[in-house]
């Protein structure tokens, strides 16, 4: 039998924003607010073997040195709390992404992490990697929210988590830059279709 998660409509909708996942932009973001729908919604996930949630004291601590790093490249205050990082099965990280997708999901595996507010879902079978262009991503998009930094579109936001994720693949040679194809495609003149469920 899977595991039942909760989450609010409005959260569901904007995964496309904040998932980590390759070459990828979004739809329309228009910030906070658009989390006040907060309808529940159950999901059956996929079963599996029991797993601990929890992750290591080092995913913390790593986290706080992104959000130190992030700070000193941008004008994000330092100060903010990380989020919560919970480990995620990637099958059901896929299921609960794909869910909202039209197509729904199909067994699809890319998708390494989400970011709702303040909780960072990440797919489980990265605990023991160096994923932390991964989470260098996912705490831009946590700065962002938590700060109500505004953007034109989603492909704004993304294009920003993006290039600091670039900026830290330079910098520690962990995870791969986006192609420069994909990076001038983020644009709001550029919109990708994400195929959410109207």
């Amino acid at each position: 039998m899977g595991h039942t998660v909760r989450f609010s409509i409005g959260a569901l909708a904007l995964m496309g924003l904040f998932a980590a996942m390759p070459a990828v932009s979004g739809t329309q973001f228009d910030g906070p607010d658009v989390y006040a729908e907060d309808f529940p919604l159950d999901i059956e996930t996929p079963p599996g073997p029991k797993f601990d949630p929890v992750p290591p004291d080092a995913f913390v601590e790593k986290l706080v040195e992104i959000a130190r790093w992030i700070a000193a490249r941008t004008d994000y205050p330092l100060g903010i709390a990380p989020p919560a990082i919970v480990l995620v099965p990637r099958a059901t990280l896929n299921y609960v992404y794909y869910s909202q997708m039209v197509g729904g999901y199909q067994g699809q595996t890319c998708i390494n992490a989400i970011y709702l507010p303040h909780v960072l879902m990440l797919a489980e079978d990265l605990k023991d990697t160096d994923c932390s262009d991964t989470l260098v991503h996912e705490m831009v998009h946590h700065f962002q929210f938590v700060t109500g930094r505004a953007f034109r579109c989603t492909a704004e936001a993304e294009r920003e988590a993006y290039e600091l994720q670039a900026d830290w693949s330079h910098e520690t040679g962990v995870g791969q830059a986006p192609s420069s194809l994909f990076m001038r495609r983020l644009t709001c003149d550029n919109p990708h279709e994400w195929g959410l469920r109207k």
